[in-house]
C-alpha cells in the first residue's frame, strides 16, 4: 500500500552537519511536510515518525531525550517511544480533525535535535494511518537526509515573492560553499518534470539567480514545490542533500460580475424570446440549468437565446480555474412573466360595497375594493370618500414595502403572510354636497408591493401599478386601479446543482 499523502523533509540549518568529534554539538531543526496533493479529501487515523538513534553514520542523534517535537495544529502532543536504536513519535488528530482537505498539508516540527558527529545519510520513516489501516500494514514513506562534515558551511534557497497570483513571476536564489555542484527540480504540468540546468548546460554556481536577468520569466501555473540539490565528493566520499521551498499560487475565486435576461420582463400575454447575457471573471466553465454549459470565450463574456413559457428563473454556476478548489459562483437571472388587472373607470360615487374584485386570473381573487363613506349625507357638511382593499378569503398577503414589484422572488419566498393587509388604502377624497365633484382626490400607496400566498401554495408578486381619473368633465369622481402581478411556481424554479462538473 503506497502513502496517499506527499511528503518533503528540510533542516535547519542546510545541509544537515556533523557536530565536532568534541565540543557543543550542532543543534538542528528537523520539518517534515506531509501534503494532500490529490483533488479529494483524506482522513488520517494517525501518523508515526521514526527516527534512528545512536552514534554511527546512519543514525541521526546519540539521544532523543532533549528533541521537542511540535504536533501539526488541531493534532496532540505525540507519544515517545524509545525501541532499540530509534525514537518514535506516534501523532492523533484531535476529535474531528482528521481530515486533510485537498491542497493542505500537516506540518511536523523536530526542535533542539543535537546531531552526532559521524557524517552521513540517515533514513527517517512516516507512517500514514490512512485508510483505517491497521498497525503494521499501514504505508511508510521513507525520506533521507545526509550529514556534511563538520564546518562545511551553509546553502540558503529564497524566492523573491513566495505568494504569487495565477500568472505572476518569481526568480529563486541560492547561495553556497564553492565547490559544491548544484541544481534545481521542479514540476511544470504543462511540459512535466524541468531540470535546472537542462542536460547538455553548464552547471549551476554556487550563487546565482533562476531565471538569470534578461531570461524569460517563471510562471509556475499552480502552486509548486521547487528543489534545490547540492552535491559535492569530499575525500573519496559523496555527499548529496536536498531543501524545497513552495511557491503558493493563489488562483482568484471564480466571478460572475453580471448575469441578466433582456428583457427581463414580458406581458404574460405576448410571450417573446430572451437574450441571457453574462460576463465573469477566473471561470473555466459556466453552466446554466435547463439551457447549456460554456467554455472558452464563451465562459468569460457570452449569451444565449431563450424562450420562456411562463415565469423562469436561470441558475448560473461559474467553475474556477484549473487549480482552483473553493466553491464556484453562482447568480440567477429572471424572465418575469408580468400580468396586468385594470379596473376601467370607476364611479367613486356608486353605493358603498364591493365595487371591483381583483382577480388574477385562474379564478383566483385576491382583493375586494371597497368604498368607504364617511359623513352623514346632509347637503353643505363634507363628505370622506375612501377606497380600501379587502382581502379574499383563502388568500395570505405579506407586505413587501413600496417596491412597485422590483422585491423579487426571495422576498416573496420569505415573507410575513398574514390576513391583515397592510397599505390598504388606495385612494381618498372629499366633497361638500353630494351632487358636487369630488375634490382633493389623493391616490395613495402607488407602488405598493404585496406577497401573496394561495392556499393551494402558489406564490404570486403583486403591486398597485397606478391610479388615474379619467380625462373627461366626471374625471374628478371616475377613476382606474392597475395592478400587475407575477406568479411564482415549482416550474417556474430550475434546482441549482453545486457539484463541479
Amino acid at each position: 500500500m503506497n502513502p496517499i499523502l506527499t511528503y518533503s523533509i528540510t533542516t535547519n540549518p542546510f545541509p544537515l552537519q556533523a557536530s565536532a568529534a568534541s565540543g557543543n554539538p550542532n543543534i538542528a531543526q528537523l520539518t517534515i511536510v506531509a501534503t494532500n496533493n490529490s483533488e479529494s479529501d483524506v482522513t488520517l487515523q494517525g501518523m508515526m515518525v521514526q527516527m534512528p538513534i545512536g552514534q554511527l553514520s546512519t543514525q541521526l542523534t546519540n539521544d532523543s531525550a532533549d528533541i521537542g517535537p511540535v504536533a501539526p495544529t488541531n493534532w496532540q502532543k505525540p507519544q515517545v517511544q524509545t525501541p532499540a536504536g530509534y525514537v518514535q513519535y506516534t501523532y492523533l488528530p484531535q476529535p474531528g480533525y482528521g481530515t486533510v482537505k485537498a491542497g493542505e498539508s500537516l506540518n511536523f516540527v523536530f526542535n533542539n535535535i543535537q546531531v552526532n558527529s559521524q557524517t552521513g545519510r540517515v533514513e527517517i520513516d512516516v507512517t500514514e494511518g490512512s485508510n483505517n489501516c491497521t498497525p503494521g500494514d499501514c504505508p511508510v514513506q521513507q525520506l533521507y537526509i545526509t550529514k556534511f562534515p563538520n564546518s562545511w558551511g551553509q546553502v540558503s534557497f529564497w524566492v523573491d515573492s513566495p505568494v504569487i497570483p495565477l500568472g505572476g513571476n518569481i526568480t529563486l536564489h541560492w547561495s553556497g560553499p564553492a565547490g559544491a555542484t548544484y541544481s534545481i527540480q521542479y514540476y511544470d504540468p504543462r511540459t512535466g518534470i524541468v531540470n535546472i540546468p537542462s542536460q547538455g548546460q553548464p552547471p549551476l554556481g554556487n550563487q546565482g539567480q533562476y531565471p538569470a536577468q534578461g531570461d524569460p520569466p517563471l510562471t509556475p501555473q499552480q502552486t509548486t514545490i521547487f528543489t534545490l540539490n547540492v552535491t559535492e565528493t569530499i575525500s573519496g566520499q559523496s555527499y548529496a542533500a536536498q531543501t524545497q521551498l513552495t511557491v503558493t499560487v493563489e488562483i482568484s475565486p471564480p466571478l460572475i460580475n453580471s448575469f441578466a435576461a433582456v428583457p427581463s420582463n414580458m406581458d404574460m400575454n405576448n410571450p417573446q424570446k430572451a437574450q441571457l447575457t453574462w460576463n465573469t471573471s477566473n471561470v473555466s466553465l459556466i453552466k446554466i440549468d435547463g439551457v447549456g454549459s460554456f467554455t472558452g470565450p464563451q465562459a468569460a463574456n457570452g449569451s444565449t437565446t431563450v424562450a420562456p413559457v411562463r415565469t423562469t428563473r436561470y441558475f448560473a454556476t461559474a467553475y474556477g480555474n484549473q487549480g482552483y478548489s473553493g466553491p464556484p459562483a453562482t447568480a440567477n437571472a429572471w424572465v418575469n412573466f408580468v400580468g396586468t388587472a385594470d379596473s376601467g373607470f370607476l364611479n367613486v360615487w356608486g353605493s358603498a360595497g364591493n365595487i371591483w374584485n381583483l382577480s388574477l386570473g385562474q379564478g383566483r381573487n385576491v382583493f375586494a375594493m371597497n368604498l368607504q363613506v364617511n359623513g352623514d349625507g346632509t347637503p353643505g357638511k363634507e363628505q370622506d370618500f375612501n377606497v380600501y382593499l379587502n382581502l379574499q378569503q383563502g388568500v395570505q398577503v405579506a407586505n413587501l414595502g413600496g417596491a412597485r414589484g422590483g422585491a423579487g422572488y426571495d422576498a416573496v419566498l420569505n415573507g410575513s403572510y398574514g390576513t391583515g393587509v397592510p397599505m390598504s388604502q388606495v385612494w381618498s377624497g372629499y366633497c361638500y354636497n353630494l351632487s358636487d365633484d369630488i375634490f382633493g382626490e389623493n391616490p395613495v400607496n402607488v407602488g405598493a408591493t404585496w406577497g401573496v400566498k394561495f392556499s393551494d401554495g402558489l406564490l404570486a408578486l403583486l403591486w398597485l401599478d397606478n391610479v388615474y381619473p379619467s380625462g373627461d368633465y366626471y374625471g374628478t369622481h371616475l377613476w382606474a386601479f392597475t395592478f400587475k402581478w407575477i406568479f411564482y411556481n415549482q416550474q417556474t424554479l430550475v434546482a441549482g446543482r453545486k457539484k463541479k462538473p
